[in-house]
């Protein structure tokens, strides 16, 4: 189902996408949109990101290289709370919290590959509530990107208000604009 929702959502990315895209996967998980980015969108080179152990052993498998077992933010660490009945693995507690994990973080642009890119074709963030944080530590690298697929919930905890995470992100690119919702 997972999978399913990723290629039907983003299909519309075909589109806009150039063949052999570089593309940025934050909060990869298990490597589904890097799968849909390889197959349908033919991106030439894709960084995927995923700080869960257990979501990032089975996305070592399904895509073996630049695979980071990291989070992106400002922080050295963060204490991840993994539900027990979703894939939802958050900053912040659930009432059906099955363990947490302590997962290193670090800032995009401090990552020599990242930082070395002369651009970005789509820079992908799927965090659970984790957006602004990662904008926060990713500014060089968002200016650099020519699309940028952002997933907010509006009714669920956040570091920061989705209103205030997209002000934030145009104040880092004040010419962006917004194309799919």
């Amino acid at each position: 189902g997972i999978l399913q929702s990723v290629f039907v959502h983003n299909a519309y990315l075909k589109h806009i996408t150039p063949t052999n895209a570089t593309v940025i996967d934050i909060g990869a998980h298990t490597g589904e949109f890097a799968l849909f980015c390889e197959i349908y969108l033919k991106a030439k080179t894709i960084y995927s990101f995923e700080p869960i152990g257990t979501s990032y052993q089975i996305l070592k498998k399904n895509k073996r290289d630049n695979v980071y077992h990291t989070a992106i933010g400002t922080t050295k660490n963060i204490l991840m709370h993994i539900p027990k009945h979703t894939v939802m693995a958050s900053a912040f507690p659930t009432p059906d919290t099955s363990w947490q994990e302590n997962v290193s973080c670090t800032t995009l642009d401090e990552i020599p590959e990242i930082h070395a890119l002369p651009y970005i074709d789509v820079f992908k963030i799927d965090v659970e509530g984790m957006e602004y944080d990662v904008l926060t530590a990713s500014e060089k690298s968002l200016k650099k990107s020519q699309y940028i697929l952002m997933e907010l919930s509006v009714d669920r905890p956040a570091s920061h208000p989705p209103l205030q995470t997209l002000a934030y992100l145009t104040a880092i690119i004040p010419s962006i604009t917004l194309m799919h919702v």
